[in-house]
């Protein structure tokens, strides 16, 4: 299980959203919004890793970033540029 592995619940508008972000060590990522996958893939090599994407119509991208030289990795949400503050599981 990776350290990147995340969920964030925010209000646009007045309607509640969740983005799911689940993240492997071997670099597979899943981004779900409301319970639908927008988006998943593989990135190979190190370095930082983002995915930008929509949730109720705004810009929103989360960001993967190795840690401890590519043992752990951390990940980030922004909405239209704005940091938002994870939910710990």
């Amino acid at each position: 299980m990776s350290e990147a592995n995340n969920v964030w619940r925010i209000d646009i508008d007045g309607a509640s959203h969740e983005i799911e972000l689940e993240h492997t060590m071997m670099d597979k990522h899943t981004i779900t919004v409301d319970g639908t996958v927008v988006e998943e893939g593989r990135k190979w090599g190190f370095g930082p890793n983002e995915h930008e994407f929509e949730v109720g119509g705004r810009a929103a991208k989360i960001k993967i970033d190795p840690k401890y030289g590519g043992l752990a990795y951390g990940s980030s949400l922004h909405l239209e540029g704005r940091y938002v503050e994870p939910l710990r599981r």
